[in-house]
């Protein structure tokens, strides 16, 4: 189908003066087929001229044919009417401009996470039309599975039917054990993986310090009250996710006491000492004889009573002791309470 346009000139009957003013009468594609009009007497002769693209036919008649040529640009094209009577009319000059041939293109995105949002655009179009009912010529999206995007869109030279697919990753699925069900403080804690598969691992404890990078890991335990270990993992799409666990505490504090000693020398059994779990922060530990008279005090696990009382050797037999104790680590971490018993001394 031709497109038609008519260029307007003035005719003055019988004074030979006809004249026009140049303008841009057309835009096209290149090699496109046009047809162009002047008005004017028909019975005249005309003469057209043209650059960037080739007459079709006659070239003397009031309306011509052009293919124009594959070199986009502006191009001149004019004409002059001599009429019958002789009279040549000034020369008619106007422009076309020819477009390239320009395809419109999908991108963007093609590959994201489950909960993700992808931005897909088009270029070089004027008009757009999406499956998802947009008409601009960009399109934000969040699909919870793989999907395909439809876009038709055109220019003013093409109209094309374009798809996209946009591929979504499944998030890992996370999950760990963690083992002994109920540890104490200063007891090592370990760690196992049982989720789907991933490529990298973050453990984190509960103050968000990294604890590990590997699939399986061990710590020990340095709180005295129910703790969260956290987990971030990614698989190799490139998918993340957290899981975190609350590990429940055995906060009691654990007090080993022997009933007798032996201060003989011999290596064997030579103090007596108390062993606590966890180590105390706050520790008094006091040993009376049967009296009620102090024999032995110390601020300090590490140091046991030899059986000696003001530089001589104690009498055998039983004595009480009482330790006094505050197992606070941290601001939230605080056991504390009071222990009695009996020791017995032999010799």
């Amino acid at each position: 189908m031709y497109k038609t346009k008519v260029i307007l000139f003035l005719l003055v009957l019988n004074l030979c003066f006809l004249q026009g003013k140049s303008q841009i009468i057309d835009t096209v594609c290149i090699g496109q087929l046009s047809n162009y009009k002047v008005v004017g007497d028909s019975a005249s002769m005309f003469n057209w001229n043209v650059t960037g693209g080739l007459i079709i036919g006659s070239q003397s008649n009031d309306s011509i044919h052009i293919q124009w040529g594959v070199n986009a640009g502006t191009y001149p094209i004019s004409v002059i009417e001599t009429t019958t009577n002789g009279c040549v009319g000034d020369t008619m000059k106007s422009e076309v401009i020819v477009l390239p041939f320009s395809t419109v293109s999908i991108q963007g995105t093609s590959e994201i996470c489950e909960g993700e949002i992808a931005l897909i655009f088009a270029t070089n179009g004027t008009n757009y039309h999406w499956n998802t009912g947009s008409v601009n010529d960009s399109i934000f999206v969040m699909p919870i599975s793989t999907t395909n995007y439809t876009l038709v869109a055109s220019n003013q030279c093409t109209t094309d039917t374009l798809n996209h697919t946009l591929t979504v990753h499944q998030k890992p699925v996370l999950e760990f054990l963690y083992s002994p069900d109920m540890p104490s403080y200063g007891e090592t804690v370990f760690l196992s993986y049982t989720g789907t598969p991933v490529i990298s691992y973050n453990w984190y404890d509960d103050m968000f310090n990294l604890i590990s990078t590997q699939q399986n890991t061990s710590f020990v335990l340095n709180n005295l009250t129910n703790s969260y270990i956290y987990l971030v993992a990614t698989n190799q799409f490139g998918c993340s996710d957290s899981i975190g666990k609350l590990i429940f505490i055995n906060n009691q504090v654990n007090i080993w006491v022997p009933n007798s000693f032996t201060p003989n020398g011999d290596g064997l059994n030579d103090e007596f000492k108390i062993t606590t779990s966890p180590e105390l922060k706050q520790f008094y530990l006091y040993v009376y004889n049967r009296w009620g008279e102090l024999v032995f005090e110390s601020k300090n696990s590490q140091n046991g009573w030899d059986g000696n009382y003001k530089g001589k050797q104690a009498s055998e037999g039983v004595y009480i002791w009482m330790l006094e104790y505050n197992s606070k680590t941290n601001e939230k971490d605080n056991l504390e309470g009071i222990k009695k018993g009996t020791i017995t001394l032999i010799r």
